[in-house]
């Protein structure tokens, strides 16, 4: 079960300590791409089960809970209690919206319904103009 793969999990987090043993995210002081990327993952898991992959104290906690603070908790959506589709469009189309314009709906669409047909292709024509 998990309980006996988790210490795996953690052990292999330990270049992340690292890093935050020397500045609060992974790109320094202030938060990059890598930072997202490594926080997709932490967020799925924080989504689907209460179960913690890190403990309270370990510095990769440390900063999932600054990493969550940013944009004013936006990440912190609701956990234990997903987010439906009308939540999760109200927070998506404000973040989208400056950047794509009225693109934010069409690609909001499709990551709604992502699996439907050749979706990374529309996805990549919306994010590449």
């Amino acid at each position: 079960g998990r309980e006996e793969r988790v210490p795996e999990l953690r052990e292999r987090l330990e270049p992340m300590r690292r890093v935050f043993a020397e500045t609060p995210f992974l790109g320094g002081e202030l938060p990059t791409y890598a930072d997202y990327v490594a926080l997709s993952p932490f967020i799925w898991a924080r989504t689907v089960s209460p179960f913690a992959l890190v403990e309270p104290g370990d510095p990769v906690h440390a900063w999932f809970q600054r990493v969550l603070d940013l944009y004013d908790g936006l990440a912190r959506g609701n956990p234990g209690n997903p987010m439906d589709w009308d939540d999760m469009r109200a927070k998506f189309m404000p973040l989208v919206t400056p950047v794509l314009d009225e693109r934010g709906d069409a690609l909001y669409g499709l990551l709604r319904n992502f699996g439907d047909g050749d979706d990374m292709g529309a996805i990549r024509d919306i994010v590449a103009r």
